[in-house]
């Protein structure tokens, strides 16, 4: 129960920083920003994967809370078809027996 508090009252990130931190690559961080624009797209040393293409417009994967987070003022999906799954009733396996070479080639499943 204390996980699950953890990951739904995470300590409140202010956006202000996380443009900032955003358009400051670390030394061990990969990926591409525009110096102009400060637009971009990390790959972070703790494994965070970002993209911010304007003040309040991004995503983040965070796989420490397995969170994907979408920063917009506005969001538009255009499909045929929209499904939402709970994966605890599917019985969801994000890495299944298929992918356990694959995640055993990228080091192991570093956050279980």
């Amino acid at each position: 129960m204390e996980q699950l508090n953890e990951l739904m009252f995470s300590d409140e990130q202010n956006l202000d920083d996380l443009l900032k931190q955003s358009t400051q690559a670390k030394t061990h961080d990969i990926g591409l920003i525009n110096s102009v624009s400060g637009a971009g797209i990390l790959a972070r040393d703790t494994g965070v994967v970002e993209g911010f293409a304007y003040y309040h417009l991004g995503f983040r994967m965070d796989p420490s809370k397995m969170m994907f987070s979408v920063y917009a003022p506005n969001i538009q999906f255009v499909c045929n078809n929209f499904q939402v799954v709970n994966a605890s009733e599917a019985g969801f396996d994000p890495v299944s027996e298929d992918y356990k070479a694959i995640l055993d080639m990228i080091g192991g499943d570093k956050h279980a």
